[in-house]
């Protein structure tokens, strides 16, 4: 299993120490430290507001075809998967609830992102049609960029 790094990840490079110092996580079952993380200051704020600014303007991301946006949200959901019992445990140990709801929300968030993956063949320059003039869906999902990846944006 892959160890997922405790770094900050800034315009594709991982830092372990930031201008923020140090932010310690505390295992709420057993009030203990269990991870050290690099706190972004306004340094690392800005540096990330601006290589997302510059990702936006230059990446081939906001142009990509509908088939490369599938292929990249079903891509991410794969790697959620393969990884979802390590994110699960770190989720539960960083929030303090039960492995059995942390797992399901890992599980969701990979949902999410197929389900994203799939409606850009359904939705993409499309107007959908709904009964009523109601559309309603509902996906639970902590990763909230999903949509944002469907519409081609870096801009969160």
């Amino acid at each position: 299993m892959a160890t997922i790094s405790n770094d900050m990840l800034i315009n594709g490079q991982l830092r372990s120490k930031a201008s923020g110092g140090t932010l310690e996580l505390i295992e709420p079952a057993t009030e203990q430290v269990w991870q050290k993380v690099p706190a972004a200051g306004k340094k690392e704020i800005d540096e990330a507001l601006e290589a997302a600014a510059k990702a936006f303007r230059t990446s081939s991301w906001s142009s990509a075809n509908p088939k490369q946006r599938i292929e990249a949200l079903y891509k991410i959901a794969g790697l959620i998967r393969e990884h979802a019992e390590q994110m699960a445990i770190l989720e539960a140990r960083n929030v303090g609830k039960p492995i059995s709801d942390a797992r399901w929300e890992i599980n969701a968030g990979a949902r999410c992102f197929e389900y994203y993956a799939g409606a850009i063949s359904h939705f993409y320059g499309k107007t959908i049609p709904v009964a009523n003039d109601v559309l309603t869906t509902r996906c639970v999902c902590r990763w909230e960029w999903s949509p944002a990846l469907y519409r081609g944006t870096s801009r969160f």
